[in-house]
């Protein structure tokens, strides 16, 4: 529901949700859980939706504490790391928000290769040409054209290096 609402434009609503759903996390399964560790993900992702960035970066810092402590799936590593980029590339912060964005398409590449050596193909992963995308846009949008144009190349061939190896007549 919450992140439905999210990407529906409806933040404000999914962020009350998340926040009520936070508290129930904590009181049930403590902080360092997997559980609680979503829930900032998805409460550090409205308040980017909304630009309120400071409240962003709050819950977003408070969840990269929390996966220090916890063996999260190196996907959710991955929006954390791109939802602090995003943050930074909102604000117009192009070599930080980079930063970020590189480390959350390392840590779902990791996860990616996993799968990929079983011949799964795993919705988690979505994220993944999304990610490659923001960086290139990134770099459009500060004006190095020629760069976003290599990282989109870059993106793509990497995409394609991964998929290679993906049966789809096994899974169709």
């Amino acid at each position: 529901l919450i992140v439905n609402l999210t990407s529906l434009e409806r933040a404000g609503e999914a962020k009350k949700y998340t926040q009520e759903l936070l508290k129930l996390r904590e009181k049930s399964f403590g902080k360092e859980s997997l559980l609680y560790f979503s829930a900032l993900l998805n409460l550090g992702n409205s308040y980017t939706v909304l630009q309120m960035y400071d409240s962003a970066r709050y819950y977003l810092d408070e969840a990269v504490q929390i996966e220090k402590k916890i063996e999260a799936p190196d996907s959710w590593i991955g929006f954390l790391y791109y939802q602090i980029g995003k943050v930074h590339l909102d604000k117009r912060e192009f070599e930080q928000g980079r930063s970020y964005v590189r480390k959350a398409i390392a840590a779902t590449d990791i996860e990616l290769k996993k799968f990929m050596a079983n011949n799964e193909l795993r919705y988690e992963l979505r994220g993944y040409p999304f990610y490659l995308y923001e960086l290139a846009k990134s770099y459009k949008e500060s004006g190095d054209y020629k760069k976003g144009l290599e990282e989109i190349q870059n993106g793509l061939i990497a995409c394609l290096n991964q998929f290679d190896s993906y049966d789809i007549k096994d899974n169709p």
